[in-house]
């Protein structure tokens, strides 16, 4: 809800009571609601002073009629509307509300823009930023990101990305022009559309560009190279080299042989014997090879089998109406690559000691107790996750290898390492009924609520175990003929004694916090005649 502000705007009002206001005229120095500024439909912060009374709130101006709708945050009348005399002022002005207090230790989030002098980072960032900014005393400003196609990108006032460093590397792209004055040093390979240089090049490697000219002029000059077979050296081709000549050294030279020389310079013979004996040549013993056959072995060679035959050779079948490989036993070694569609093993289980890759990895059943970490499905649950651990049942992690999100081990608690930021915050209310003993169970709820209709003794059941920070409030209802409260020689109560129960058909809210498993729980009246 966006608040409007304006100046020394301060007016008279006749309305008695606790409803909309009608506003009156301006006080003397100061300008209507509407000559400072507020139009029709703009939500104010006003107070109103009514002699000793005061009240603080939000509510919507309206131009017609020259009204204002109240929504009290704050008052003399426990924070509720006052009840107007029909001499009050009301004026506008910034409360608490409308300030962020920076203690150190809060975090602003906006969806806004922040504007200001400048931005001092005083931390370094982390594995996994989306968008950071950060300095260490050795690396100064750091800037860490994480995107689908850039970690980050820098960009000009047109929005038209400058520099980019692409995702998960530590290559710089640079879309226009560099110009460097001073020393560029590169350990890698740079690509450049247009590089131009003004100052001394000093080239360790190799130097290589399609075309280069030399203060305009294009340079078409063959540079003297040392010929020969010695390191560094150009090799030299003798004359007659012929096309699928083999090349073999001669002195400082390459001379082409032909095969019929090769076979003389190495003392083979050209004739072989084919079978699948060993040393033999393997020949292919088939009148027709079609491309991606399969090859097996003859008494002659090799022949080609088509997929049809091959399933028949080794006796397994394609599953009906499909092109699926179906199994009946378990398939649990080597490696399997699928170009038929569905590996389908029946009740079969498949086992392997690398990393099974794909598009998705789709759970059809539940899984079970004592599963080491198992990934399940039920229409109910939707996607299920299992797992058992020394410290904990299920880990995630996110892709630094740091653990965010931990169930420990044999409990329901759920372990956040790094900040929860919910849209909204809701707590678990449970409304108990009363009896000469009032049991709230801690297990069940935070907020509980509880009206009575005799005289009652509470006690509180099943808080987390010592070492967990754990709060929850109870609203007590008092009816028109009160009754008696006693609490649990637990509690430690602010001041040292319990408060007193609330008056005739009125509520009380009470706060109680334990970090002990309820050994103690420190208790304190929050709010006293609440209805």
């Amino acid at each position: 809800m966006a608040i409007t502000l304006v100046n020394r705007a301060k007016m008279t009002t006749s309305t008695t009571g606790t409803g909309t206001i009608t506003l009156g005229s301006a006080i003397s120095g100061f300008q209507t609601f509407d000559g400072a500024g507020v139009t029709n439909g703009q939500t104010v912060r006003y107070v109103i002073e009514d002699d000793a009374a005061f009240e603080i709130g939000s509510g919507v101006y309206t131009a017609s009629g020259t009204t204002l709708a109240r929504g009290a945050t704050e008052s003399s009348n426990s924070d509720s509307a006052i009840s107007l005399s029909g001499n009050a002022t009301v004026f506008i002005a910034a409360t608490s509300a409308d300030f962020f207090n920076n203690d150190g230790s809060r975090s602003l989030t906006t969806t806004g823009v922040i504007t200001g002098g400048t931005v001092e980072a005083t931390a370094d960032t982390s594995a996994g930023d989306n968008a950071a900014i950060g300095y260490t005393a050795a690396e100064g400003l750091i800037l860490t990101g994480q995107g689908s196609t850039n970690d980050v990108t820098i960009k000009n006032d047109a929005d038209a990305d400058v520099i980019e460093i692409p995702t998960g590397t530590t290559n710089v792209t640079v879309a226009g022009n560099l110009g460097v004055g001073g020393t560029v040093t590169a350990t890698g390979t740079s690509v450049f559309a247009t590089l131009e240089i003004s100052q001394d090049v000093d080239v360790d490697g190799t130097l290589e560009a399609d075309a280069m000219t030399l203060n305009g002029v294009a340079v078409t000059a063959t540079a003297t190279l040392d010929t020969g077979i010695s390191n560094n050296n150009v090799p030299k081709f003798t004359t007659g080299v012929a096309d699928n000549d083999f090349l073999r050294v001669d002195g400082t030279a390459i001379e082409g042989r032909s095969a019929s020389e090769v076979l003389s310079d190495i003392g083979g013979q050209a004739s072989l014997t084919f079978g699948i004996s060993n040393t033999n040549a393997v020949k292919i013993d088939s009148a027709s090879v079609a491309d991606d056959e399969y090859a097996r072995f003859t008494a002659a060679g090799l022949e080609s089998r088509a997929t049809s035959e091959v399933l028949s050779d080794i006796g397994a079948s394609p599953a009906a109406g499909s092109s699926s490989i179906v199994s009946t036993g378990a398939l649990d070694s080597g490696s399997i690559t699928s170009g038929f569609g569905t590996i389908d093993t029946g009740s079969s289980t498949i086992t392997t000691t690398g990393v099974i890759t794909g598009g998705t990895l789709e759970a059809t059943t539940d899984t079970a107790a004592g599963d080491n970490a198992a990934i399940g499905y039920t229409a109910a649950e939707g996607l299920i996750l299992t797992g058992q651990g020394s410290t904990n049942d299920v880990t995630i992690k996110n892709d630094a290898d740091a653990d965010v999100i931990e169930i420990p081990t044999g409990s329901t608690s759920v372990t956040m390492t790094g900040s929860l930021k919910p849209l909204t915050y809701q707590e678990t209310y449970v409304a108990n009924s009363t009896g000469s003993t009032t049991t709230l169970d801690l297990s069940t709820g935070t907020s509980f609520s509880v009206t009575l209709s005799e005289n009652t003794t509470f006690a509180f059941n099943s808080p987390p175990s010592s070492g967990t920070a754990f709060s929850f409030t109870l609203f007590i209802t008092q009816p028109s003929s009160a009754k008696t409260i006693a609490w649990p020689a637990s509690v430690d109560w602010a001041g040292g004694s319990a408060p007193a129960a609330p008056g005739n058909s009125e509520v009380n809210g009470y706060g109680f916090f334990t970090r002990d498993g309820g050994t103690t729980y420190y208790g304190f009246l929050g709010g006293a005649a609440l209805g």
